[in-house]
């Protein structure tokens, strides 16, 4: 298959140079990385395409998650695991409403930012 240019790829056709908020990016700090403030902050900042990770939980919730399994700070707070799949929604919210953040939902990340590249 021949090398085709990123620009003949709809994804990458804003005609602008691309910058990418990786996992959110850090002007929200880098504790916030995944989280809805980070990408807010990313968005308000001017940045088109957001990136994360996305993995489903045992109870199948897509949450955003990036590397080492970082939660905004939740993953401090989590069990010990080594696959998201051990780990119900559920157990997110418990955690959550313990230190009053969020992880974040796929579905919440894409209904928000819909004129993004995620």
């Amino acid at each position: 298959m021949p090398h085709r240019p990123a620009s003949e790829y709809p994804f990458y056709d804003l005609g602008t140079p691309i910058a990418v908020a990786h996992a959110g990016g850090n002007l929200a700090g880098v504790e916030k990385q995944n989280t809805m403030e980070a990408f807010d902050a990313a968005a308000k900042e001017g940045f088109a395409y957001l990136e994360t990770d996305v993995a489903a939980t045992i109870d199948d919730q897509p949450v955003l998650y990036h590397g080492q399994l970082k939660f905004g700070g939740l993953e401090k707070h989590l069990p010990p695991i080594q696959n998201i799949r051990a780990v119900s929604r559920h157990t997110f919210e418990e955690v959550e409403r313990k230190l009053g953040v969020n992880v974040t939902l796929l579905e919440d990340l894409l209904t928000t930012f819909p004129d993004h590249r995620i």
